[in-house]
């Protein structure tokens, strides 16, 4: 989920992740073990203002000792947002495209999403902090679906969010140096790639226990900016609070 560079910060910011009130430590780092207690999780977000851009000129195609090319001005027909939802279970994505990203397009989504999770089991929905999501009808579509919890990620942590890492293979492997000429075009390629992925989805294997997790997060040194700061309280952590939501409250 991320590099060995990142992971001092990936495992400091598990560990305050959930309030500390409502979860045991342990369990707040088993968050992405869920799947092996067959307890549907999702990251859900969406990937805004994807450009559809066609080149002014063909490109060059690849050949020994030259790279493939590609003109350096384009032409601009317009954009699309994705919505998608990635289940740490088995590894599929849920994803719908839409002209814009308000509530009342993100209320479409998880409707689609619940039509498609399996029926009695408990939703836990990862997000980020996009305004969209906390809008009032939001709620309120949240209070009438008691088996969803939704969960913030903290401010400007999105990327702790593994539905980033769909998002990043999506834009190296199929939007990055295609070419389309209208907003149709590209979403018919994402949904392509989206039915091409969920043919043979590949979910990611925690190979960590948690207790090795909190062994390493037991090592890393107090920075020295926080020496001295005293202990964080309940529901804080260094990249700002983390809320949870759901029907009970």
């Amino acid at each position: 989920m991320a590099c060995d560079r990142e992971a001092p910060a990936v495992l400091t910011i598990f560990d305050r992740l959930i309030p500390r009130a409502n979860c045991p430590r342990r369990r707040r780092v088993t968050f992405y073990h869920w799947p092996l207690l067959d307890i549907p999780a999702t990251r859900s977000t969406k990937k805004s203002q994807i450009q559809a851009l066609d080149r002014t000129q063909l490109g060059l195609l690849i050949k020994p000792g030259r790279c493939q090319t590609l003109t350096h001005d384009y032409k601009r027909h317009g954009t699309t947002t994705l919505f998608a939802a990635l289940s740490v279970l088995d590894g599929r994505v849920i994803g719908r495209c839409m002209q814009r990203h308000r509530h009342c397009e993100f209320i479409r989504f998880l409707n689609a999403v619940e039509r498609e999770a399996p029926a009695g089991k408990l939703i836990h929905a990862v997000l980020d902090n996009y305004a969209t999501h906390k809008h009032p009808r939001v709620l309120a579509w949240l209070s009438r679906h008691p088996r969803w919890t939704f969960h913030f990620t903290p401010t400007s942590a999105s990327w702790l969010n593994a539905v980033e890492t769909f998002f990043a293979k999506l834009t190296r492997q199929r939007i990055r140096r295609g070419v389309f000429r209208s907003i149709v075009d590209l979403q018919s390629a994402i949904n392509a790639y989206l039915a091409e992925h969920n043919a043979h989805p590949k979910p990611l294997v925690w190979t960590k226990s948690a207790e090795a997790i909190l062994a390493k997060l037991d090592r890393i040194p107090v920075p020295s900016c926080n020496r001295g700061a005293g202990p964080l309280r309940t529901g804080q952590h260094s990249g700002g609070p983390l809320q949870t939501r759901s029907a009970r409250g």
